[in-house]
């Protein structure tokens, strides 16, 4: 129900609006097609698989956490992981404090496995570490989050202009909702 000057209206118009899509979860990110063809393996953080993925973004180097805001899924190949451990245990809680949603590591280039230390951060943590052991196409990953993240807005929005089109002829027009 809703108040106008002098007039209550029931806003209960039976129209039907596209639910809003929920940000893609962590596993729906897992299931993708594109991921899957890495030979995906979940090293760690099974406990954080409904976690919302609000990005995904690429990892070229070590400073990634101070690029990230939260909530995405990281992005990684061999060539951006430090060889160093204590600067492994660094790097992977600075992307843990940084709020990441998922990390997503291709091994190769040296990187025959996700390290000990990782591990063991993410699931003390609940960030699910995804090993891909195939090599994948990042671009074609974030495309496909992004454009699920962006449908998903999209639609929120035109519901919104929808009803706000309706309330305001209803304003100007002074007529009762039926």
């Amino acid at each position: 129900l809703c108040q106008f000057p002098d007039t209550l209206y029931d806003l209960d118009m039976g129209i039907d609006f596209p639910e809003q899509q929920p940000l893609p979860t962590v596993a729906e990110v897992l299931a993708l097609p594109e991921v899957q063809a890495g030979a995906p393996d979940l090293a760690a953080g099974q406990h954080g698989l409904n976690k919302p993925v609000r990005w995904a973004h690429v990892a070229a180097d070590t400073n990634i956490a101070k690029a990230v805001d939260g909530g995405e899924v990281v992005l990684m190949t061999a060539t951006a992981w430090p060889d160093d451990p204590r600067k492994q245990a660094v790097f992977t809680d600075e992307l843990i404090a940084a709020g990441i949603s998922a990390i997503a590591l291709e091994l190769g280039r040296g990187l025959d496995s996700a390290p000990d230390q990782m591990i063991r951060s993410c699931d003390a943590h609940s960030i699910p570490l995804i090993v891909l052991h195939h090599e994948v196409r990042f671009v074609q990953i974030t495309q496909r989050v992004h454009q699920r993240i962006l449908s998903a807005q999209t639609e929120a929005l035109q519901a919104r202009e929808e009803v706000h089109k309706m309330l305001t002829e209803l304003g100007l027009n002074r007529s009762p909702v039926d």
